[in-house]
């Protein structure tokens, strides 16, 4: 469930967003609607559930709420902006956390279809943190360590395979995979393959025999191959 705060001086006009994003989205809930950046601030530094601000206040109001707004990383790309006047807001476009600026007389519904973009995007970071936090345990439960760097090389390439290949299926990890892992870390598919390979052999010293027979359903002492790894990790993720 995403929850919504709509911050705007004009009660009459929140409530109309408010009844519209009901009417189109079962899966938000607008928590609640204050008219000041002081009410919304209390909220926002004081809870960690509030995925949406809808913020319609003055352009020196709005600067003055960002800088006070605590945690910034939260809420980064989280916020709509709902303007009379679009010509006085450089400032907000080039901070983090604006999502959107929209111009107040628009068609009631090009707001709400800016605002279900920006619901899809939480909803799929949301389910990207997820996939990726089901494969920290799975490598953590093999007894791989987290601060190596090859460990860190084989999470990214897991989750870029569950996430961008629907079948789960490549050909070549050194053609289909490691290349997005190198761009994503800036540096080369060779460093990739290397440090995953070293990692894995710190693991296979590190964890148990039995557990590892059990894990990969092997009958003797094995050391299970990159390939073998990532299937298996993602077989039980999915």
């Amino acid at each position: 469930m995403i929850k919504i705060l709509i911050v705007d001086d004009n009660l009459e006009y929140a409530i109309k967003i408010m009844n519209n994003i009901n009417k189109t989205n079962q899966d938000i809930q607008v928590y609640n609607i204050v008219e000041n950046e002081k009410k919304a601030l209390n909220i926002l530094n004081n809870r960690n559930d509030i995925d949406i601000v809808i913020l319609s206040l003055n352009i020196n109001t709005e600067i003055e709420f960002i800088k006070l707004l605590k945690d910034k990383e939260k809420y980064k790309k989280s916020i709509i902006v709902i303007s009379e006047n679009l010509y006085n807001y450089n400032k907000l476009c080039i901070n983090d956390i604006i999502f959107s600026i929209i111009y107040k007389n628009i068609n009631m519904n090009e707001i709400i279809k800016k605002i279900n973009e920006l619901i899809e995007l939480k909803n799929k970071i949301e389910v990207e943190y997820t996939v990726k936090e089901r494969i920290i345990n799975e490598i953590l439960n093999l007894n791989y360590d987290m601060s190596n760097l090859g460990t860190q090389y084989l999470v990214t390439a897991i989750e870029y395979i569950i996430i961008n290949m629907p079948n789960k299926d490549f050909n070549n990890l050194k053609t289909d995979v490691y290349p997005f892992v190198a761009e994503f870390n800036n540096t080369s598919v060779h460093n990739v393959k290397n440090n995953i390979v070293r990692a894995t052999d710190k693991m296979y010293c590190q964890c148990e025999i039995e557990k590892l027979k059990k894990y990969f359903h092997y009958y003797n002492d094995t050391k299970p191959d990159t390939r073998t790894i990532i299937r298996t990790v993602i077989n039980k993720v999915s």
